[in-house]
């Protein structure tokens, strides 16, 4: 998990789902080829932006969804 290579996603997401109020991504860059979704109740934390990065790819809807429904991104 967090090679850039192999697929996190559905790591990520197991962690999310566990129901802790804190899902913590050490430094690694994380591949994600799905959605994943959060809840409103969690805090998503790395160790920076220059140390902790999540990629997504493929094409396809943005890699996070809140509880709400609705797509969240880093990017414009």
């Amino acid at each position: 998990m967090g090679d850039g290579v192999a697929d996190d996603t559905v790591a990520i997401q197991t962690a999310v789902d566990r129901g802790d109020p804190v899902v913590r991504l050490p430094a690694r860059t994380y591949k994600i080829t799905a959605p994943f979704r959060l809840r409103s109740s969690l805090t998503l934390v790395g160790d920076g932006m220059a140390s902790t990065a999540i990629n997504q790819t493929g094409a396809g809807a943005h890699g996070l969804v809140g509880a709400d429904g609705n797509s969240w991104s880093s990017e414009t």
